[in-house]
């Protein structure tokens, strides 16, 4: 997969080193970004399923984004894996059950991407991890 560079890294890199000096229209412009984002992947039926600011890039020009868009879901449907990795931050709470029986877990659904969509938010916001 080959994808053009992106001059400012991710959004949690570019939070790292311009968040007190974004506007709150700023920051609302990157948050409409990624929702349409997300609502055009949805309406193709493509759920992200591992979103995070680590997966937002920003621009030379400050737009966001959307990385690795399904690239979980086809990756953990080939080896038969578990859909939750490291980032468990950003996980829906469904993703977290277990089935009884052993069957293999569920795949993320768009509500698990608006869930995770609602913690990017948090941090645009600049609200600390611990508090959520």
């Amino acid at each position: 997969m080959v994808t053009p560079w992106i001059h400012n890294g991710s959004l949690t890199t570019y939070l790292e080193h311009h968040f007190i000096e974004l506007t709150l229209e700023q920051k609302l412009r990157i948050l409409r970004q990624v929702a349409a984002a997300l609502n055009y992947l949805h309406s193709k039926g493509v759920v992200h399923g591992d979103l995070t600011a680590n997966n937002i890039l920003i621009d030379s020009d400050c737009n966001a984004h959307v990385a690795d868009h399904g690239i979980l879901t086809m990756c953990s449907e080939l080896s038969g894996t578990s859909y939750i990795r490291s980032n468990v931050r950003w996980a829906a709470p469904e993703l977290f059950e277990v089935a009884e029986n052993e069957e293999p877990s569920t795949p993320p659904q768009p509500a698990s991407d608006i869930y995770s969509f609602g913690c990017i938010m948090l941090q645009v916001r600049g609200v600390p991890w611990q508090l959520c």
